[in-house]
């Protein structure tokens, strides 16, 4: 028998067979937007040069989760230079997911304007930034949402020797890690920290509260650059991999110190893989995955050895 679901409030009853396809097509478009990320991303750093940068993706929501704020997503913009935004929005569910639309659709209208007005110019990455975040706040505040969104925005460049560089525009996320090999001595980096080659800079997240909060500082981005040597790795990862917890009373969580020794462990593996060994000891130390209570996405990047770049598949 066909049962009815009332909405609080409204008069109107919707059937439960129109719900729940309602809900199937959600799904369906939330699994294509994801799948349509990682073939773009795969497909878009590969034409960084003959050798390519290979790539793995880890991507888990939350336990009884079915939408997620966590993304990640590649532009090309001109002069072979690509924006890679990797976020995670505050909350769970279908609120989650709308926020990670509201900022999607922000980066790719200031992504298109780029693309259609600057061929042959210099890129300015901070108007480019600015750009997304005034269009997403704007968007946030005009829908009375007092949502977030933790956002890092990692322009790539090719220097002249053939050395790849990052300008990061971190809006509340973490720094991703950094590993590179010398004398066969593999040195992993957290980012997050500073050290006297290094100085990570950091602005609030993403949200019409804090605009209203730290005022003309909002607008104000201060990008950290980082060269990196050929045959380096980046790991972009989500708080939900580092706050992963056990059972124990008290519970402890996954941290960092497990977190980069299996970076270091895997640092030889493929990249897929390296993300797939991760996956498997977080859900080895949490014991059951009922108790993951937070979406956890993870995204590897290898920079070729060879240095020659031709921008050609």
């Amino acid at each position: 028998m066909s049962s009815k679901i009332r909405n609080d409030g409204l008069e109107l009853l919707i059937p439960v067979e129109e719900v729940i396809q309602r809900y199937r097509l959600i799904l369906n478009d939330v699994d294509l937007v994801h799948s349509k990320d990682r073939v773009g991303i795969r497909s878009m750093l590969r034409k960084f040069g003959s050798a390519g940068m290979e790539i793995g993706i880890g991507y888990k929501m939350a336990y009884g989760s079915v939408l997620s704020g966590d993304s990640f997503q590649l532009f090309g913009l001109p002069n072979d230079t690509f924006l890679f935004v990797f976020s995670d929005v505050s909350g769970h569910g279908m609120e989650a997911y709308t926020t990670y639309i509201k900022l999607r659709s922000a980066a790719i209208l200031a992504v298109r304007k780029v693309n259609e007005t600057s061929a042959g110019e210099k890129i300015r990455f901070d108007s480019i930034v600015n750009d997304i975040v005034e269009t997403f706040t704007n968007i946030m505040e005009d829908s009375v949402s007092r949502d977030f969104a933790c956002v890092i925005f990692s322009f790539v460049q090719r220097d002249e020797d053939g050395k790849v560089r990052f300008h990061f525009f971190n809006r509340g996320m973490y720094y991703p890690y950094l590993l590179e090999q010398e004398k066969g001595t593999i040195h992993c980096r957290n980012l997050n920290n500073h050290d006297d080659n290094w100085k990570p800079s950091k602005n609030s997240p993403l949200g019409s509260d804090f605009r209203k909060l730290i005022g003309d500082k909002y607008s104000r981005d201060v990008p950290a650059v980082l060269t990196v040597e050929n045959g380096a790795r980046l790991c972009f990862f989500t708080d939900g991999i580092i706050e992963a917890s056990d059972s124990n009373e008290p519970a402890e969580e996954f941290g960092f110190a497990r977190f980069e020794k299996s970076l270091v462990t895997t640092f030889h593996h493929f990249p897929q893989s390296a993300v797939n060994t991760l996956y498997d000891e977080v859900y080895d130390f949490i014991q059951n995955p009922i108790r993951q209570s937070d979406d956890m996405t993870a995204v590897v990047i290898d920079v070729p050895k060879n240095s020659v770049f031709d921008g050609k598949e």
